[in-house]
């Protein structure tokens, strides 16, 4: 017997446009999972999460806006690498089944969570600006220690040594 979360599921797969329900199961998105995970020295396990954010999207129940958060939460990585692997998968997988994408999320099709210029999810642009006012914002100086020669810089087991 299915509990609610898995008929939820079902329910929303039934409902897909061919395209979404063969890119969810197709060996070529498989591939760009695990490519995309490799290139971004992701673990087995986190590949899988990978893997599992994305068909969240496709199956509606995650919304766009949300893909790099979640990936950021859920794979336990920073904001900005999140972003560029929610790009990658955006281009590599989302892109292909952009406009059943934009069906099933009810987007329209000018400005929204797939932007149609270069590919790029708008969530990612959104985080990106947020990120950097967080940078703008900080003010910290860099510490500078006093050092009298160059020597005192160097770790000891370089001390002596002469670079030829």
């Amino acid at each position: 017997m299915m509990d609610k979360i898995e008929q939820e599921v079902q329910d929303k797969f039934d409902n897909l446009p061919k395209d979404l329900k063969g890119a969810i199961f197709s060996v070529e998105t498989g591939k760009n999972v695990a490519d995309i995970g490799g290139e971004y020295k992701l673990t087995i396990d986190k590949i899988g999460i990978l893997g599992n954010e994305a068909s969240l999207v496709m199956l509606g129940l995650t919304h766009p806006n949300d893909f790099v958060s979640n990936l950021a939460k859920r794979l336990d990585i920073d904001k900005a690498k999140a972003e560029e692997i929610a790009s990658d998968v955006n281009e590599r997988i989302f892109k292909k089944v952009r406009d059943s994408l934009r069906r099933v999320h009810n987007l329209r099709d000018d400005k929204d969570a797939f932007d149609d210029g270069d590919g790029i999810v708008a969530a990612v642009s959104d985080a990106k600006s947020d990120i950097l006012k967080e940078i703008e914002k900080e003010d910290v100086p860099a510490p500078s220690l006093p050092v009298k020669n160059e020597e005192e810089k160097m770790p000891d087991i370089f001390k002596g040594v002469t670079n030829p």
